[in-house]
């Protein structure tokens, strides 16, 4: 004869709390991001192109930046697994002469490599400048398409 039992009230509270706890001790939590950071990121290359690589240059979800997308880095991450870095960079960009890369102007009369095709000419270059008593953040200057230089780059 088969019989069947039925648990209290109590006892199917122990039984419950006794199943919490084992589910609460065996439950493996998701690590959180590795970075939470919800700014923009962005990079200057720590390889050289020439001026008809510059929109080449980028990571894959990353683009050419505009000068005036990086123009308050304050606002933005700089990305040290993808970024050039010297031995005072910190977490942040190179500036001064370590720190010229190509950035694209938003000006269509140049300077701009003939929009970024040609190794003949002249194109934008920005660095951050290294003068922290100076008001400019960026020093725009141009570079000849032909000679290589490092490009920034911002997350799409």
């Amino acid at each position: 004869m088969h019989t069947t039992k039925t648990l209290s009230l109590p006892g199917a509270a122990v039984a419950l709390l006794v199943l919490a706890a084992l589910h609460h001790q065996f439950t493996v939590e998701a690590a959180p991001p590795r970075n939470a950071d919800p700014r923009r990121a962005y990079y200057m290359t720590g390889t050289t192109h020439t001026g008809s690589q510059v929109l080449t240059a980028c990571a894959a979800g990353f683009h050419t930046a505009s000068v005036f997308e990086i123009f308050v880095p304050s606002v933005l991450r700089y990305d040290t697994a993808l970024g050039a870095a010297t031995f005072d960079s910190g977490v942040g960009p190179p500036s001064g002469e370590a720190g010229v890369a190509w950035v694209r102007t938003g000006d269509s009369l140049g300077p701009h490599c003939d929009a970024w095709t040609s190794e003949v000419g002249l194109g934008a270059a920005a660095t951050l400048n290294p003068d922290y008593e100076s008001r400019a953040l960026l020093q725009m200057g141009t570079h000849d398409c032909a000679a290589p230089a490092s490009v920034w780059c911002i997350q799409d």
